[in-house]
């Protein structure tokens, strides 16, 4: 999947800087920008517990006993 990323993004940097000139960085430096700002409020847990809370409760059962 990254390779077609790669991919479009040699093939659509020319036609983007012929058209937009030197403001085509502004456009580079904005989109990965604006995609942190949509993640942020998100905060997506991947496993939907604390993981290492889980983790720390085995740990105390097996020292118990």
């Amino acid at each position: 999947m990254l390779h077609l990323g790669s991919t479009l993004t040699l093939f659509f940097f020319p036609i983007l800087s012929s058209g937009l000139g030197t403001h085509v960085y502004r456009v580079m430096l904005a989109a990965p920008v604006l995609g942190l700002i949509a993640l942020l409020p998100k905060r997506w847990e991947p496993v939907g517990f604390d993981a290492d809370a889980e983790e720390r409760t085995q740990i105390e059962t097996k020292s118990r006993g």
